[in-house]
C-alpha cells in the first residue's frame, strides 16, 4: 500500500500576469504525512510563490496540485501557515491570546466572535507551544522567538493537518532557535511540515528531506548537504 501523501505536485507551472517567464515550471514532488521537508534555494527562485500556491492564494497556470487530498482553495482551513513576517501592527493593543484566537477565524465568520470552544482550542495551542504563560501579554512586548512560537500556536488553533513555515528562524538568537526546533520536532510527530530556510546546517541536521527550488524543484540528499556542495547553486547566499 502506498504511503499517505499530504502534498502532491505534478508538472506544476506558474507565471505571474504580464511576465514573460514562468516563476515555476515542470515542478513535481510529494510530501508524506510524516515528513519534515526543507525548501532551499536562491532568493527569487520561487519558494514563497510555491507556498502561496499550496495555500490557494495563487492558482497554477499548468499542472496539478493537491493538498490534503483536495484543491488548495478547498483545504486551506486545514493548513497552518507561519509567515516570515507576522503582519500584525505592534501598535494594536492585542494580547497573545487575541492573536492565537485569530486562528479560529474563517471565511464564514461574522466578526471576531469566539465561542468557549474557540478559547479552549486557543489555550490548548498555547500549552502545546509552551507559551501559555504569555497569554495575557501584549503582542508588542514579545521577542522574536516568542512571536514565532505564538504564530505557530495560532496555526495550531485552526486544527491544522499540515504546517507551512516561511523562514521561521530568521532574526532570532541561537537559544530561541533551538527552542523553536525542539517544538517543531515534537509537532512533526503528528503533523507533516514544509519549511523554507536558507540555513543549510539546520535543514541537514533536523529535517528528513530537502528540496531545491529554483524555477524547478529537485530532491537533495540531506546527509550530504553543506555550503561547499551547494555553493554553485546558492551563488554565495548560503549560511
Amino acid at each position: 500500500m502506498a504511503e499517505p501523501v499530504a502534498i502532491r505536485v505534478d508538472g506544476l507551472a506558474f507565471r505571474y500576469p504580464g511576465r514573460a517567464e514562468d516563476v515555476l515550471r515542470n515542478v513535481s514532488f510529494t510530501v508524506g504525512t510524516t515528513d519534515w521537508v526543507g525548501l532551499l534555494g536562491p532568493n527569487g527562485g520561487g519558494k514563497t510563490t510555491l507556498l502561496r500556491l499550496l495555500l490557494g492564494q495563487l492558482a497554477p497556470t499548468g499542472g496539478r496540485l493537491e493538498v490534503l487530498g483536495g484543491a488548495p482553495a478547498t483545504t486551506r482551513r486545514r493548513v497552518g501557515y507561519v509567515p516570515q513576517h507576522a503582519g500584525i501592527d505592534s501598535g494594536v493593543p492585542a494580547s497573545v491570546l487575541d492573536v492565537v484566537l485569530l486562528g479560529r477565524l474563517s471565511a464564514a465568520s461574522w466578526g471576531p466572535r469566539f465561542s468557549a470552544g474557540d478559547h479552549e482550542l486557543a489555550r490548548s495551542a498555547l500549552d502545546e507551544t509552551r507559551t501559555a504563560d504569555l497569554a495575557d501579554r501584549a503582542w508588542s512586548t514579545l521577542s522574536g522567538g516568542q512571536r514565532q512560537r505564538v504564530l505557530i500556536a495560532r496555526a495550531l488553533a485552526s486544527q491544522a493537518d499540515l504546517l507551512l513555515l516561511d523562514e521561521p528562524t530568521t532574526g532570532i538568537d541561537i537559544h530561541r532557535e533551538k527552542e523553536l526546533l525542539r517544538l517543531l520536532e515534537r509537532l512533526n510527530e503528528r503533523l507533516p511540515i514544509l519549511m523554507v530556510s536558507h540555513d543549510i546546517a539546520l535543514v541537514s541536521h533536523h529535517m528528513d528531506r530537502a528540496l531545491w527550488v529554483d524555477r524547478q524543484v529537485s530532491e537533495l540528499e540531506v546527509g550530504g548537504l553543506d555550503s561547499d556542495s551547494l555553493e554553485p547553486f546558492f551563488h554565495g547566499e548560503s549560511r
